[in-house]
């Protein structure tokens, strides 16, 4: 991905995020001398945000609405570092994945979602003799969810944002291959079956971790259990040619790391605010990806040309001027400097 600037001129200047090209509204420079800007800290970030919100709300009916919904915002993004600080293996994709959606859905309840899960657990275990063998174990947790609760994959409208906010997939039943799959496996855990994602080509499943055990679960498709022939079919019908799914590939696909199954789910919906052009969404999801994966410059780029549609013009050049300390010899950085160039003209006082 590179960042491309069609019109670089003091007057219009239209950087994309990812793909896609924002339409801004023509900027009002701010009378300030230039300066070399330093990337902001967490806590300095925080701060603006919640001078912005709190100077929103006093000018509406319900003063402080707006402080209270960036504070826990933020205390939300904070409680995600805190988890992703932990090794891989400690870390609960619920609890991450529910601390996401709250950049969508800050008030939601984030215990009353996991008794939901819990209360989905103790139902199945209740259907189980006390040594169940896993392929009926997995047939117990897909009938449970899919036919007796109506989980299903929303084929019809795929690329809604509810599909990747796990509190809303509770709610409304319906979801996407990695939140359905979030919750299958979460489930399974709750019965003693401990399960992985598996990152074939183009679709995302999830299998028991346990060795010589050749079953793979499709979460959209009504948690059908697959076979190895089951899953080179499916595939196969995907891009309409021959797929092979070896033991091989299995183990090679195995155990996808959380880190790994959080970024897919932030990547989903950062392409769908890109999309749709849901600037304040999108800065929110890559500065959870920015978190999950501190090693991807890019991000702070799309970081600084998302803050850059929203007119926050510091934090853009400073989000820029990090980036190119990164990637100095970046292949979009003459683009980079090209825009630096504009804010630097756009901070100059008018003759």
């Amino acid at each position: 991905m590179q960042a491309t600037l069609p019109n670089c001129n003091p007057k219009s200047c239209t950087p994309p995020v990812g793909r896609v090209h924002l339409r801004l509204r023509q900027a009002h420079p701010p009378q300030h001398s230039h300066r070399v800007l330093r990337p902001l800290t967490h806590q300095q970030r925080a701060k603006r945000e919640a001078e912005r919100c709190l100077q929103a709300a006093s000018c509406g009916a319900q003063q402080g609405s707006g402080l209270q919904t960036a504070t826990r915002r933020l205390r939300a993004l904070d409680s995600y570092r805190l988890h992703l600080q932990r090794p891989d293996h400690d870390i609960n994709l619920v609890e991450c994945a529910l601390l996401i959606a709250a950049h969508a859905y800050p008030d939601l309840d984030a215990d009353a979602c996991v008794a939901q899960i819990d209360a989905l657990g103790d139902a199945i275990q209740r259907q189980l003799p006390e040594q169940a063998y896993p392929l009926r174990t997995l047939r117990a947790i897909s009938s449970h969810l899919y036919q007796a609760e109506g989980f299903c994959g929303n084929k019809d409208n795929y690329f809604d944002p509810q599909n990747s906010c796990l509190n809303r997939v509770l709610a409304t039943q319906t979801g996407i291959p990695i939140t359905l799959g979030v919750l299958f496996m979460a489930v399974a855990q709750r019965v003693g079956l401990p399960m992985h994602g598996l990152n074939l080509p183009g679709h995302f499943m999830i299998k028991p971790s346990l060795e010589d055990l050749e079953l793979l679960v499709d979460p959209f498709q009504g948690g059908e259990v697959c076979f190895l022939q089951d899953a080179e079919d499916k595939l196969s019908a995907l891009y309409g040619m021959p797929v092979r799914v070896t033991p091989r590939v299995m183990q090679r696909s195995a155990a996808m790391s959380n880190r790994m199954i959080l970024n897919r789910m932030l990547n989903n919906l950062k392409q769908i605010y890109i999309g749709t052009r849901m600037s304040e969404r999108l800065l929110w999801i890559i500065q959870y990806i920015r978190i999950t994966r501190p090693d991807a410059p890019e991000e702070i780029r799309d970081e600084g040309l998302c803050l850059y549609s929203l007119r926050r013009f510091r934090e853009c050049e400073a989000c820029m001027q990090e980036y190119l300390t990164a990637r100095p010899n970046a292949q979009d950085a003459p683009t980079v400097r090209k825009l630096l160039e504009h804010l630097h003209a756009m901070r100059q006082p008018k003759e």
